[in-house]
């Protein structure tokens, strides 16, 4: 429409007003932002109704201030300042103090020179949109640092456009710098092991068939050749018309939880396994006394010239070694009855060592460090001795062919520590015994099974697969801890940690030589619940000159005793019996007959006789298997240690 063509009325509507300076006012006073009014020294000269309530005050109470009087940091306001004096305008966003202590964040926008030595200044409420962005700002660093914490790192990839988008923390995960780049899908999959790949690619195509979610584990290869574990889980998201638009997820670095696992489960297993072996050793421990024992009264009865005379021989050294297995299998499970003593371990060290060379053959050399100023340790010495003779002979195993074996005790210092300890490393603890071969090696398979039960590298016929087995349980049973290092081709080093001896402890008191015991004329009450023990024992002591009163329970004893007449020197029982026990026994006779020496006897583990109120330390103890002439030297030991008269 031309200007002609206008009418009158809308000519009128287009026409400036007639006073502009009313058209401010009423602008000025109905605007709903705050408006002020400042000269060139800072000081208010006037404020919009909106300016009063946005700073909670009146406006004389306004033109009483200059500007900053309300900013909780005037000095922030200098950049707005120095824009203002050097374009004439200036913005930004700023805290308020309301007169009544309260804050908020304004918006605002000044220009200069509004009228001659004036300023304009509007100013926004926009704390809303500030706490939303400050909210905002905080969640997203708690997620970050809850990605940090958690390992996990978030992705999206967008299916059209091909665009994958990764958080810091899934850089640090595959071990990619975050500087590197834009990330996309064949970038990620070309940090998946190899071997892990394909099946990667078949969840992802999957995934974008069908829209189904997914949770898989896959190996990742970082820049620096090192393996770390991965869970990876996605789904897909959908447009309005059903499709899928893109596949969102996260990655998380399992390697530590997964190692924990594997630890878990492997202890589990070893666990289980040595129920097992405490459980048979009860009776099988029975067993191998019977035969020890009759072997060694036939051994002696039967003239060596006798033909039987090398066969009985043969079923005794069977029996032996029944015995050592069973010891193997009780160490391993952490069950073998100790008997600790004050131990210079460099001294053991060196007297084991002169065998050694019948043990392991001349083309391998050893050579033994023993680091002065050693601190003793608190163990039993033929447990300890154990350890060492199955490390030398595990050492010699990766040796065929000859090669260098080397022994060394000393302190432990920080470098024997384990980064995956749950606790805190305080070498100034254990003391160090470690073998060191130059042989084969352990992969990281081997390694992680080395101290499983029954398993060998070996021939089957040759080793039963409990040496390294047996290693661990004696070393754990003793409260210390076992490190190996080996890699194919480049040898192997145990280093055992044990405790340090917190305080000087006498060694437990020497047994009579057996070739010097003596037979008697004193009472013993035998109570033995297992019939070839029982007569075995009863042989043996009457043979000796003992009178014996043999009983099958506690009970039976007990009403053994209420019809003896005579006197009772010695009470030798069975520590786990049916109903009362061993111990229970031995203080109830001990009210008829105060101070009565007793010896027990048992084919149970440690743990089993700890229940029962025996310590298997007590010099009155006697672990089954034992032969005739152990048996003997105990029962004269304990009888001749008596106090106060016969």
């Amino acid at each position: 429409m031309t200007a002609e063509k206008q009418r009158p009325a809308d000519r009128a509507k287009a026409s400036p007003p007639e006073n502009p300076d009313r058209l401010f006012q009423a602008m000025f006073q109905r605007a709903r932002d705050a408006w002020v009014v400042f000269n060139d020294a800072g000081s208010y000269v006037e404020a919009n109704p909106a300016a009063c309530k946005l700073f909670g005050a009146s406006r004389d109470e306004l033109l009483r201030s200059r500007v900053g009087d309300f900013s909780t940091n005037a000095s922030a306001l200098d950049p707005a300042w120095a824009a203002l004096r050097l374009r004439g305008q200036a913005s930004g966003e700023v805290e308020l103090k309301q007169k009544d202590g309260s804050t908020i964040h304004v918006q605002f926008a000044v220009t200069a020179g509004f009228l001659p030595g004036l300023n304009l200044s509007v100013i926004r409420d926009v704390t809303e949109r500030w706490n939303s962005d400050a909210d905002r700002r905080r969640i997203e660093r708690q997620l970050v640092e809850a990605q940090r914490v958690a390992q996990i790192g978030s992705w999206e990839w967008d299916v059209v456009g091909r665009v994958m988008i990764v958080s810091a923390e899934l850089h640090r995960v595959l071990g990619i710098d975050a500087e590197h780049g834009p990330l996309d899908l064949g970038a990620l999959i070309d940090r998946v092991h190899p071997d892990d790949r394909a099946a990667l690619r078949d969840t992802v195509e999957r995934t974008l068939r069908s829209g189904t979610a997914f949770d898989s584990e896959y190996r990742i290869v970082r820049s620096d050749g090192t393996i770390r574990f991965v869970e990876c889980r996605g789904c897909a998201e959908l447009d309005e018309a059903g499709k899928i638009e893109r596949l969102v997820g996260s990655c998380q670095d399992v390697t530590e939880r997964r190692e924990m696992d594997l630890r878990l489960r492997h202890a589990q297993r070893m666990e289980t396994v040595g129920r097992l072996a405490g459980g048979i050793a009860h009776d099988f421990n029975n067993l191998l006394t019977a035969i020890l024992g009759y072997s060694d009264l036939l051994l002696e009865r039967v003239p060596k010239s006798e033909p039987y005379h090398g066969h009985l021989d043969q079923i005794r050294k069977a029996a032996e070694r029944g015995a050592w297995l069973t010891q193997q299998l009780l160490a391993f499970g952490k069950r073998q009855v100790a008997i600790p003593e004050l131990l210079d371990l460099g001294e053991l060290v060196t007297d084991l060592s002169k065998m050694f060379w019948r043990l392991i053959g001349e083309d391998v050399s050893v050579s033994t460090l023993i680091h002065p100023g050693t601190a003793p340790i608190h163990a039993d010495r033929g447990q300890v001795g154990q350890v060492l003779l199955n490390l030398v002979l595990n050492a010699r195993d990766a040796m065929p062919h000859g090669g260098k074996l080397s022994i060394e005790v000393r302190n432990a210092g920080r470098s024997d520590a384990d980064p995956l300890d749950p606790e805190p490393f305080d070498p100034s603890r254990f003391v160090v015994l470690a073998v060191s071969d130059n042989g084969s090696g352990m992969d990281e398979a081997t390694r992680q099974r080395a101290f499983e039960p029954f398993f060998t590298t070996k021939g089957e016929t040759q080793h039963a697969g409990l040496g390294l087995a047996t290693v661990i349980g004696i070393v754990e049973q003793s409260g210390g801890e076992l490190r190996v290092d080996s890699a194919p081709g480049q040898g192997s080093t145990f280093r055992v940690l044990m405790p340090r001896a917190e305080a000087v402890t006498s060694p437990r008191a020497s047994v009579v030589p057996l070739s010097t015991t003596t037979g008697g004329h004193e009472t013993v009450l035998l109570v033995e619940d297992e019939e070839m023990v029982r007569r075995l024992a009863k042989e043996v002591l009457e043979e000796r000159g003992y009178t014996v009163l043999e009983a099958l329970s506690a009970s039976d004893a007990l009403r053994l005793v209420d019809n003896w007449t005579g006197r009772l020197d010695l009470l030798l029982t069975d520590v786990v019996m049916p109903g009362m026990n061993g111990r229970e026994l031995a203080e109830t006779l001990g009210a008829r007959y105060p101070g009565l020496p007793v010896i027990y006897m048992s084919g149970y583990t440690d743990d089993a006789v700890v229940r029962r109120g025996v310590r298997a330390r007590d010099a009155g103890f006697l672990q089954k298997p034992f032969t005739p002439l152990t048996l003997t030297a105990r029962v004269r030991e304990i009888l001749d240690s008596r106090d106060g008269p016969d």
